[in-house]
């Protein structure tokens, strides 16, 4: 069998009882009223587990089909800055005073 590439994702599969030709994003509404109908694996989905720290954990190959059993700990509504929205002011103020007075000092000691 040989096949050819025409762009990105219409090729061309040729054998020695049949030629076909298929682009999965072309119109194909008239094969379907003929009751032609083309399965396309997904090409998109979750192929890896990766961890918080950057590893990965497990994963699949490319062109493997599989399934991966993660646990996932869900929508979380709350983001940290919407639980204390104070925080990151009263941390900003902290560090912007700590400058001023380290900007100072220093000022001081070298005359």
């Amino acid at each position: 069998m040989q096949v050819e590439w025409y762009g990105q994702s219409a090729f061309r599969l040729s054998g020695a009882e049949a030629t076909v030709f298929i682009d999965p994003f072309a119109d194909v509404s008239g094969l379907a009223a003929r009751g032609i109908t083309f399965d396309y694996p997904a090409i998109t989905g979750v192929s890896a587990e990766v961890a918080p720290d950057g590893s990965v954990r497990q994963q699949l190959g490319i062109y493997d089909q599989g399934i991966l059993r993660v646990r996932v700990l869900g929508e979380r509504r709350l983001t940290p800055f919407s639980r204390r929205p104070w925080l990151v002011p009263a941390l900003s103020t902290i560090l912007a005073a700590a400058s001023i007075g380290i900007y100072f000092a220093r000022r001081r000691s070298f005359p």
